[in-house]
């Protein structure tokens, strides 16, 4: 037993040329089994209606029915997103709970390796009060990317190539969990090589570190995906989304800059006041994935996403107060200054709540673990009866029959409560308006060959009593041109609800040619005047640039909030939200459809205005044109206020 757990810790937690003792594996070991039960966090594992809880079940349904599909999504979730979100169906959540379970031991083991190496007791002290305090969740992000901050820290301590193929493995994990985790993960494997040539310049050691971190990760990807070409587009696709996913999702509460500055100039205290070659070579590790996680949390700013930089400082802290023994207390109270400052920016979120760390691990592992099969049955029965509102009418589930069908915008659940559909997932699997890219090939799967022979339109609320709402206050109708339009164009109405309209696919085309105006221009918060065509649907094309403040601004932090004002006729004004990139593929007009009726006509705009918060980070200029699309119905022109007439 001792020499088999001898070997494991020199593979695995070695951080130099001493090895921990058995003895010494076994002490961390049932520690981090203590800290495990202690910090067990609260696991709902049920499904409901909505917008995420749509692609938890999802991904949890397709890894067990379709896991072929499943590795074409492309979605900032990967094709192993249930380890993250395991829900009871089938065996995922044991597995998701198994795989929690390994990753928060195997990091807490780590983290105890590092302190014993540098050896005061004080350090263990600390971080049992880190890990017990600020990691009671079920959230597997950051111990994933501790986890690969440990080994490829190991791996410049000790060239040992164990650690970068381990934190390689790692990443390519996390990557095909959730993009966000994974380039975080990966962005340390790189910094590792990179940090390791610096140190080791010889050309023999930069092409034997790059080959092997290459190695691992092309052996990775290709176990999990089977297939050279999906796996290579996963990856493309995956960085992909790290470009725009940010901007689109973005949320914009207002900060106390003092507050943030002293948040940001603090963490940069380690290497100020240490220049020890471990704590320098630490944050050298940690800074694009502090600069990823600042993003990722900064851009959307509720409070979920606010809260995971705390989880990220606080792995952060802990290490250089493990690292640099002679400035202990000066890295704690720099530590307390710097989550204290962030916390009180936070305060300013509109959904902020009080941030308590309840420790009832051991009543929640004892529900959770000891009660399994009660705990189990309770979220089954949780879920069966949260869809059950999305439960479609005979008649309804007659008439789709066997034939494909998917739901638009977002709402996967009809699939959930109906198993019977069949269901035929896009390979965005829901609308989002990340991206002009995105939004094109959402198009492609609604086209007259690869659309789904029925869809389920749902309605979404707006904040104006309206049903076309989207994501973040924008318009349905304009969120993603190209998809729209092959759906207006390649569907019919079938049936109208009080909760969705049932779209069939065509044999003819509903649309014409689109005809395009010439290029006009004007300037923000200024309102255009339109022509008022009562026959044809009319969109506007809308081109923008942000100058370079703007530019540096969105790379740094995010963008600024755009908006598309509507005048009607009878001088009523809405607003929307929304994203320039996708507003060039043609922002809805006319008629101003807000509901679905066999009798709506839809209000008549006369002006538009396109509207920015911070105009100064953008070109002042902005350019438009105009998209008039004729409508045919029974084989002639019509008006497009018949759309909706059911046929």
């Amino acid at each position: 037993m001792g020499n088999f757990l001898m070997g494991i810790s020199e593979a695995i937690f070695s951080s130099g040329s001493k090895v921990p003792e058995w003895k010494s594996v076994a002490k961390n070991a049932l520690i981090a089994l203590i800290i495990f039960i202690i910090t067990f966090p609260v696991f709902e594992p049920d499904y409901v209606i909505g917008l995420d809880s749509s692609y938890f079940w999802a991904f949890n349904y397709l890894f067990i029915h379709d896991f072929e599909s499943l590795k074409t999504i492309v979605y900032p979730y990967g094709p192993l997103a249930f380890l993250k979100y395991g829900l009871v169906i089938g065996r995922n959540f044991e597995y998701s709970l198994l795989f929690f379970f390994c990753i928060k031991i195997w990091c807490t083991m780590g983290f105890l390796f590092l302190s014993d190496s540098y050896g005061k007791s004080k350090t263990t002290s600390a971080l049992l009060l880190t890990m017990i305090g600020l990691l009671n969740i079920s959230i597997i992000d950051y111990y994933v990317i501790a986890l690969c901050f440990l080994h490829a820290f190991h791996y410049l301590k000790t060239e040992k190539p164990i650690h970068i193929i381990v934190t390689v493995m790692l990443s390519v994990i996390a990557l095909c969990i959730k993009t966000s985790i994974g380039i975080s993960c990966l962005s340390l494997a790189g910094a590792t090589v990179l940090i390791s040539a610096f140190r080791h310049p010889q050309l023999s050691s930069i092409v034997k570190g790059f080959l092997l971190a290459l190695l691992a990760f092309a052996v990775s990807v290709f176990l999990i995906f089977l297939d050279v070409e999906t796996a290579g587009q996963f990856v493309f696709n995956s960085f992909r989304f790290a470009g725009s996913y940010s901007s689109a999702l973005s949320m914009f509460p207002e900060n106390n800059w003092i507050l943030l500055s002293v948040f940001l100039l603090t963490l940069f205290i380690p290497i100020i006041v240490s220049r020890q070659k471990d704590v320098l070579a630490a944050f050298a590790l940690f800074l694009f994935p502090l600069f990823a996680c600042w993003k990722h949390s900064m851009s959307r700013e509720d409070f979920f996403h606010s809260l995971m930089l705390i989880l990220f400082v606080s792995f952060f802290w802990t290490i250089f107060y493990i690292l640099d023994q002679k400035r202990a207390s000066l890295i704690l109270v720099a530590a307390t200054i710097n989550v204290s400052a962030y916390l009180l920016n936070m305060s300013g979120i509109p959904d902020y709540r009080p941030f308590s760390l309840p420790i009832s691990g051991v009543d929640f592992f004892q529900k959770t673990i000891l009660n399994f099969n009660a705990f189990k049955a309770d979220f089954t029965e949780r879920s069966k009866k949260a869809i059950e509102p999305n439960r479609l009418t005979p008649e309804i589930l007659t008439a789709i029959g066997t034939k494909t069908v998917d739901a638009y915008p977002f709402e996967l659940s009809y699939f959930a409560a109906n198993p019977e559909l069949n269901w035929k997932p896009r390979r965005t699997l829901q609308s989002g308006s990340f991206s002009q890219w995105l939004d094109k090939m959402t198009a492609q799967d609604f086209d007259r060959e690869n659309g789904p022979d029925f869809l389920i339109f749902h309605y979404v609320p707006d904040q104006d009593n309206g049903k076309f709402g989207s994501i973040d206050n924008r318009f349905l109708l304009s969120d993603n041109p190209l998809a729209i339009h092959n759906i207006f164009n390649f569907y019919s109405v079938s049936r109208i609800t009080d909760k969705f309209m049932l779209l069939a696919k065509n044999s003819q085309d509903n649309f014409k040619e689109p005809q395009l105006s010439q290029l006009y221009q004007s300037e923000w918060n200024t309102w255009v005047p339109l022509n008022q065509n009562n026959l044809a649907l009319q969109r506007i094309r809308l081109f923008s640039s942000r100058n370079f403040s703007g530019s540096v601004l969105g790379f740094l932090f995010k963008t600024e909030e755009y908006f598309v004002d509507y005048k009607t006729i009878n001088d009523k004004e809405i607003s929307y939200r929304m994203i320039p990139e996708n507003a060039k593929d043609g922002l809805w007009i006319n008629p101003l459809f807000r509901e679905p009726s066999d009798s709506a006509f839809g209000e008549t705009v006369k002006q538009v205005r396109f509207r920015c918060t911070k105009p100064g980070f953008n070109d002042p200029k902005i350019s438009y044109q105009f998209e008039t699309i004729p409508y045919i119905r029974n084989g002639k022109i019509s008006p497009f206020t018949s759309y909706f007439a059911v046929q």
